[in-house]
């Protein structure tokens, strides 16, 4: 008020109401130009780099299982490109809580997806730090020493590791169709459809039977067991959160 008496009072109504005008445009301007360009705001952003840190992931896992295994010749190559989406991930969920407005998605399940892709990085972390920890031969029946490192392919290697390489695909592919929900949906697609809850990881081996005291010949394959297990176990927390970004990505800005 103060601004707008000052400038009527010397130069007459005409001049504040040409002001008036122009704040009027420009702010008119702005909103829909912000409109088009950021209409999510930053959570269109965090769903991206979520769906970009469950895919780099889920193939580190799958890589790293490997590694450890032995049923693989080189360092798993994926573990750069997921540490930079999870730095990604990390500046979106900044952004997205310092921003203006009311927060459509629930901060429980905004805390639940990011923690579940940064314990799917740390696990494929651990699972490739194995061979260097634990070292790279182990007993075997005989109680000789012979060297844990296969040439790439599954063909190398017994039941237990194909069984808990199965697995390690089949986490992959959960993580994949968590990617496909919270990511950027397609024009015109159907919301995908309820990921299926993980079996766990009971079909590698029991404690006790002959693939048990197979794990205990191989040190790598009883601690792959454990890491996935514990994975698993907690994957079937996802799908619920993940299931809520993917119907508020599939709504329209507008609404």
């Amino acid at each position: 008020m103060l601004v707008l008496f000052n400038l009527l009072a010397p130069a007459g109504w005409t001049v504040g109401l040409l002001r008036v005008e122009d704040v009027a445009i420009g702010c008119v301007v702005s909103l829909v130009v912000g409109a088009l360009f950021w209409p999510r705001g930053a959570s269109g952003i965090v769903g991206d780099d979520l769906a970009d840190a469950y895919r780099g992931g889920g193939a580190y896992l799958t890589e790293a299982v490997d590694w450890a295994l032995g049923l693989r010749g080189q360092v798993p190559e994926a573990a750069g490109a997921t540490a930079a989406a999870g730095l990604r991930l990390d500046d979106a969920v900044r952004a997205y809580l310092a921003e203006q407005g009311s927060k459509r998605l629930a901060k429980e399940d905004l805390w639940l997806l990011v923690m579940a892709s940064m314990r799917l990085r740390l696990t494929a972390y651990s699972l490739a730090s194995l061979r260097d920890r634990v070292g790279s031969s182990y007993p075997d029946g005989s109680g000789q020493r012979v060297g844990s490192s296969y040439p790439d392919g599954p063909g190398h290697g017994d039941g237990v590791r194909a069984a808990l390489r199965g697995l390690a695909g089949e986490l992959d592919d959960f993580y994949e169709r968590i990617a496909t929900q919270v990511g950027r949906p397609a024009h015109g697609s159907p919301l995908p459809a309820e990921v299926p809850v993980l079996a766990g990881i009971s079909a590698a081996a029991q404690p006790g039977g002959d693939d048990g005291l197979m794990l205990l010949d191989h040190p790598h394959a009883l601690w792959v067991r454990e890491h996935l297990h514990h994975l698993a176990q907690h994957a079937v927390a996802v799908p619920e959160p993940a299931h809520h970004v993917a119907e508020l990505r599939r709504t329209p800005w507008w609404r």
